[in-house]
């Protein structure tokens, strides 16, 4: 089932803000490598330490199954119409590819600098800055994904929105705004 017109500005966000992290068109391990460095900083880890390796192992593992889920042609890069089509396939049998559980720990992960379980508007709005997004979006996003009255983001709620996120051709789902972005 193709994706809508919606759902394709949705993930193209997704690719080009939090995957195509050196902005070439592609996503490649390099990519993967730079977003270790930007949530390592983020995280106050260092090398070597126990979080910084499981992160280090989290990125690494999805890097390797999102290749070869969606690099069709094999080239060691996922372009915008391979990552598209995956997706596409993804909607269409409603279940995610196997690495997505993993990138959503990895992202909540990240974004809960407290370490509590929870992400707030603080941490949110962190987060999503570091990746290029202004401070004033971040907050508009947060106040539509906590529509329902949340005013933090547990991981349950994490993978629920991130499921609307993904999934949902109706512009008002609360998922649409996980990423930081307040409007398509």
């Amino acid at each position: 089932m193709p994706v809508s017109d919606f759902q394709k500005k949705k993930l193209l966000h997704l690719f080009h803000t939090f995957f195509d992290t050196n902005k070439n068109g592609t996503i490649d391990k390099k990519d993967f490598d730079m977003a270790l460095e930007r949530v390592t900083a983020m995280r106050k880890m260092t090398s070597g330490d126990a979080k910084h390796k499981e992160v280090q192992e989290n990125l690494a593992y999805v890097w390797e199954h999102l290749k070869q889920v969606a690099d069709r042609d094999n080239d060691g890069t996922v372009s915008e119409q391979e990552w598209l089509k995956m997706w596409e396939e993804a909607t269409g049998s409603q279940k995610q590819p196997p690495w997505v559980h993993r990138y959503q720990s990895f992202l909540f992960e990240a974004e809960d600098v407290s370490g509590d379980g929870k992400i707030d508007e603080t941490e949110y709005v962190q987060a999503y800055t570091q990746f290029g997004l202004s401070a004033d979006e971040c907050r508009n996003a947060f106040k539509k994904l906590t529509a329902s009255g949340e005013k933090e983001i547990d991981k349950k709620l994490f993978e629920q929105r991130f499921n609307e996120f993904v999934m949902s051709t109706d512009p008002s789902a609360a998922g649409n705004y996980l990423f930081g972005k307040a409007a398509y």
